[in-house]
């Protein structure tokens, strides 16, 4: 268990670092994020294949679709994050992608038509709060600096929907489908738009370019994968917001970015906010799980 939590801790941290490395490689944001999501999902894929599990061909039929999109969703948003760090910075794109709990929650009543929780209501108005304090002026005005943070995280709310519905794969197998998949939807854009330069950056640049692939898309979502099967679901989701921490630290020293104090708490109250509304439904399926095996 102890390694578990290790796996997690230092897996969420690196994926907090990405921002800092992505500022310094210079290539265009869609084909930093076309390179990052091939090379990650090769990355995972050889890690299965090596593994020695027979290939789940009927499973990954049986799902294909909803991983595509989900894959599909995955690229868009890391685009749009990647936009949103040129836009706003790190430390404040890392604090509005945290809303997208807070997205979940209100796609899951409106369009899934999921039942109305008051304590999670309580925690979305804490970050709508939050948000506003970010967005400056008590939010009379809209930044619209922020819309490229904001739709990142709506478009990973619609990815981890999909998700939900996504059953008997393995998560390397459903990870490295959906960054291919992203990959080749971002590839797409960038012929569009006419975007590909079809050159590699060198010294530095390159470098960052590969430990993003490889350290943050390959190695810290092996190691997220390998701890979740073996940690609580409660002990996940409070561990997950360091990502966001080690996103502020990382780049405060790095990049010298630095909040207002007014910036700083909206950080807290859309984290806690978004935090409240994962315990509630940590707590709803515990309870729901105690219900159904009293009735067994």
């Amino acid at each position: 268990m102890t390694k578990s939590y290790m796996k997690m801790v230092l897996g969420v941290s690196i994926s907090g670092t990405l921002g800092i490395f992505v500022k310094n490689i210079p290539m265009d944001n869609g084909e930093i994020m076309a390179i990052r999501t091939l090379i990650g999902g090769l990355f995972l894929l050889t890690i299965y294949l090596l593994s020695n599990r027979d290939f789940p061909f009927k499973e990954l039929k049986g799902n294909i679709v909803k991983l595509v999109i989900s894959g599909f969703l995955f690229g868009i948003s890391g685009l749009l994050l990647f936009n949103s760090y040129d836009s706003v910075g790190v430390s404040l794109s890392s604090i509005i992608y945290s809303l997208n709990p807070v997205f979940i929650f209100i796609i899951s009543i409106f369009f899934l038509k999921e039942d109305f929780k008051i304590k999670k209501a309580m925690g979305l108005l804490i970050s709508v709060l939050g948000l506003l304090l970010v967005n400056g002026v008590a939010g009379l005005s809209f930044n619209p600096k922020l819309i490229f943070g904001l739709l990142a995280a709506i478009t990973y709310a619609l990815m981890a929907i999909i998700n939900k519905k996504i059953k008997n794969l393995d998560s390397l197998i459903i990870t490295s489908v959906q960054l291919l998949s992203a990959s080749f939807i971002v590839l797409i854009y960038l012929l569009y738009t006419d975007k590909l330069t079809y050159t590699l950056p060198s010294g530095r640049g390159l470098v960052y370019l590969l430990i993003i692939s490889f350290l943050h898309t390959g190695y810290a979502m092996k190691l997220y994968y390998e701890a979740i099967q073996n940690l609580p679901a409660q002990s996940v989701a409070l561990i997950s917001y360091i990502e966001s921490l080690s996103a502020l630290i990382s780049s405060s020293i790095v990049l010298g970015e630095r909040l207002t104090p007014i910036e700083i708490v909206g950080a807290i109250l859309i984290i806690g906010g978004a935090l409240i509304g994962e315990l509630v439904d940590i707590k709803t399926n515990k309870e729901k799980i105690k219900y159904d095996t009293g009735n067994q």
